[in-house]
């Protein structure tokens, strides 16, 4: 009756099984309130990820940790790897159209209206990651 990858249980269901699922249904599914923001206005899920759970934790359960949210980089881009993240609540919900009326194509830059300027935003697990990648665009 249960899935055999071992995130749903009678427990109850894993938080990254949760987040595919409801993102599959915000995209797929126009008889719930949130599909006017998501599949209605084009935002899709990958193949790789609608094929199956499996690739969906394959790709994301190496940066998961608990009380995290699935946040897309690039509010208007869709749900897959290149533009998906974990991020705490706080973030998540900065990052929603209507608050920043100019965009950058790349990833992590967005403009604070309120400050009126450019951010880079990138989070990092470690100090040594975050040298490292600082490192590499001085």
């Amino acid at each position: 009756m249960f899935k055999s990858h071992g995130f749903s249980s009678r427990k109850g269901i894993h938080p990254i099984y949760h987040a595919w699922h409801s993102m599959k249904s915000r995209c797929l599914n126009p008889n719930i309130p949130d599909f006017k923001n998501y599949g209605g206005r084009g935002i899709k899920v990958c193949q790789r990820w609608l094929e199956s759970f499996e690739n969906f934790r394959d790709d994301m359960f190496f940066t998961w940790q608990q009380g995290l949210q699935l946040d897309r980089i690039n509010n208007d881009g869709n749900y897959e790897p290149s533009n998906c993240q974990w991020s705490a609540r706080s973030v998540n919900i900065k990052n929603r159209r209507g608050r920043a009326y100019k965009q950058s194509n790349i990833p992590f830059i967005s403009y604070n209206k309120t400050k009126d300027r450019w951010i880079f935003k990138k989070e990092f697990k470690t100090q040594a990651e975050a040298e490292h990648f600082a490192s590499s665009i001085v």
